[in-house]
């Protein structure tokens, strides 16, 4: 006899698993995946394991990565010390890249976003190359808390169902 438990289980991780590596693709929702799968799962089980308390937790981490995801750049940017025409060049290279280069044109628009918004502010090259790194400094710790909060709400999901 088919028990439904053990598949809902693989389906659940296999959907983790996606979840997971789109914490690394721009267009892939990954931290977003790994909660609606929780929530999915525990409605499955009618949620005993993952309890209602438990989803709102991972819900508040969802959305903690969700926003660290969107404002790292801005974030990286700013801790440079560079201007606003930086931070609106990162936005927009940032919007650029994902309609016309995806999936690095993201992280490589707002590179190039930031250091011809500050260009355009100071016509310096240097502080213009300054305010790039901090994007992509801000990209990359964005990705980095994104994988370790992804990785956090899968291990508690293991260790809820185990």
């Amino acid at each position: 006899m088919f028990d439904f438990s053990v598949a809902a289980i693989i389906i659940a991780m296999i959907f983790m698993l996606m979840g997971l590596i789109g914490t690394m693709l721009p267009f892939v929702p990954g931290i977003p995946l790994i909660f609606v799968t929780m929530a999915g799962y525990g409605w499955y089980e009618g949620f005993q394991q993952m309890s209602p308390e438990y989803l709102v937790i991972m819900g508040i981490l969802a959305l903690a990565a969700v926003l660290a995801d969107h404002l790292s750049p801005l974030i990286g940017v700013t801790f440079f010390g560079s201007t606003k025409y930086a931070m609106i060049g990162a936005v927009l290279g940032f919007v650029i890249g994902i309609i016309w280069f995806p999936p690095f044109g993201p992280i490589l628009g707002a590179l190039a976003g930031a250091v011809i918004g500050e260009y355009f502010a100071l016509e310096d090259w240097e502080l213009a190359f300054k305010a790039g790194i901090g994007s992509f400094a801000g990209f990359v710790s964005g990705i980095l808390f994104q994988i370790a909060i992804a990785l956090a709400m899968v291990v508690s999901f293991i260790v809820r169902i185990v």
